[in-house]
C-alpha cells in the first residue's frame, strides 16, 4: 500500500484524539488543533519543513502554472503559479488510521477508501482483504496495474466495491504523450477495454471523459469537481450538476469543501 493514498482529514483527527483523550472537551481538541495548525502553516510559508515524530511531516509544494480550458464555452483562462500546504504521514500515523477506519464506521457511515493501489497482484490482494475486515464499501486501484492485478484485486474482494482508477484528472493530453506516447483519449480507451473485461464494479474517470461511456454499465465516480475555476492541480473538471447530467453515479469533491472558509455552506454547492 502507498501510504501516500491515506486521506485523513480534519474530522477524523478530531474523532481520534476524542477516543484517545475522552476528558478533553470537543472545543478543547478543536482549540489545541487550531494553535498547532496555524503554528504549522505560519512556518512553512516562512519556507520551513516542520516534522513532528511519529506523525509526518509539512511542506510547501508548488503547482506550476497550468491552462484551464471551460468545457462548455471553449474559453482558455490561465492559472498561476500557487504554492500548496504538502502533508505526508508516518508510518505510525498510518498503521493507526484503521482505528479511525472503525470509528467513522460504527457511526453508520459508508466508506469510501480511495487508496488508488498500484503494486503487484499479491500485494494488493493481501491489502484488499486487510481493508475488508474494516467494513470498507468501496476502494480504488489503478487500471495501469493489469489485468492481472485487476483480478487479484477483484477475488480478494469479498462485499468491497472495487474501482479502477482510469486517467488522473491532474493529468493532460500533453502529459500521457510524455509517459506513454499516446493520447489521452487513447489511454483512456484502452484502460476502459480493461474495465470493461474484469469483474471490477466500476471505474474512477475525470468528468470529461462521461460523454465517451454512454455504453459502459458499471458504476462511474468522478472526481475533478470544481464549480468555478480555481488555481489548483485539477486540470480535467466539470462541475457537479453537469457531471450528474453527463452520467456519474456518484462524485468526489475534496478541497473545494474541506479549504473552504466555511466547509458546511460550501458543500451546500454541491448537493
Amino acid at each position: 500500500m502507498n501510504n501516500k493514498n491515506i486521506n485523513l482529514n480534519r474530522s477524523d483527527l478530531e474523532i481520534y484524539l476524542k477516543k484517545r483523550f475522552p476528558t478533553l472537551s470537543t472545543n478543547q481538541i478543536k482549540s489545541a488543533l487550531d494553535e498547532i495548525f496555524d503554528s504549522i502553516v505560519y512556518a512553512v510559508a516562512k519556507g520551513e519543513r516542520v516534522e513532528i515524530r511519529n506523525f509526518g511531516v509539512f511542506s510547501a509544494k508548488k503547482i506550476s502554472p497550468r491552462k484551464f480550458v471551460n468545457p462548455k464555452t471553449k474559453e482558455v483562462s490561465y492559472l498561476s503559479e500557487t504554492t500548496t500546504l504538502h502533508f505526508k504521514p508516518s508510518k505510525n500515523l498510518v498503521s493507526e488510521g484503521w482505528e479511525l477506519i472503525s470509528a467513522i464506521k460504527q457511526k453508520n457511515f459508508d466508506i469510501f477508501l480511495d487508496l488508488k493501489l498500484h503494486d503487484i497482484p499479491n500485494t494488493v490482494s493481501k491489502t484488499i482483504e486487510k481493508i475488508a475486515d474494516f467494513g470498507v464499501n468501496m476502494t480504488t486501484i489503478h487500471l495501469t496495474g493489469g489485468e492481472n492485478m485487476i483480478d487479484a484485486a477483484c477475488q480478494a474482494s469479498k462485499d468491497i466495491k472495487v474501482l479502477g482508477v482510469s486517467v488522473l484528472t491532474s493529468l493532460s493530453n500533453d502529459d500521457i504523450l510524455k509517459i506513454a506516447s499516446i493520447t489521452l483519449e487513447e489511454k483512456f480507451k484502452n484502460l476502459i477495454a480493461l474495465a470493461n473485461n474484469s469483474d471490477l464494479d466500476g471505474i474512477v474517470c475525470s468528468p470529461q471523459e462521461l460523454t465517451t461511456l454512454k455504453d459502459f454499465q458499471k458504476l462511474k465516480v468522478v472526481p475533478g469537481i470544481r464549480n468555478k475555476p480555481s488555481n489548483d492541480d485539477q486540470v480535467r473538471v466539470l462541475s457537479a450538476s453537469d457531471a450528474y447530467n453527463s452520467g456519474a453515479d456518484f462524485i468526489v469533491v475534496g478541497r473545494p469543501i474541506t479549504q473552504a472558509f466555511n466547509p458546511t455552506e460550501a458543500l451546500k454547492d454541491f448537493l
